[in-house]
């Protein structure tokens, strides 16, 4: 509990002194959310269902991939799964809802 209060602490420091590298990442995030759902729209209809599916699956692509890439690293160095899976996948979550309520993608 305490490592994760740390790391809250330092990245909020990061982020407050360097407020450029937090747009930029804010700008990837968005930046692949379009692309994901620019890519979707050529496989599902442009109907009402199409639309949401393309929603869906942009929203959590995103999350899983970068929960799989800090898993797949854990897993090479240390050999066994990783316990914080869920905790990555659910802060990327959060952290791309949060990108596209601000720019009002959603």
């Amino acid at each position: 509990m305490f490592s994760k209060l740390v790391i809250l602490v330092v990245v909020s420091v990061f982020v407050v002194f360097f407020p450029a590298y937090g747009l930029m990442v804010m700008n990837w995030i968005l930046q692949f959310h379009a692309y994901v759902v620019d890519f979707l729209a050529g496989i599902f209809s442009d109907g009402q269902v199409g639309h949401i599916i393309r929603d869906l699956l942009g929203l959590v692509a995103l999350p899983v991939l970068i929960g799989v890439l800090f898993a797949l690293v854990y897993w090479i160095a240390r050999r066994k799964l990783p316990s914080f899976f869920a905790s990555v996948v659910w802060s990327v979550w959060l952290l791309q809802l949060g990108a596209l309520l601000v720019v009002d993608k959603l």
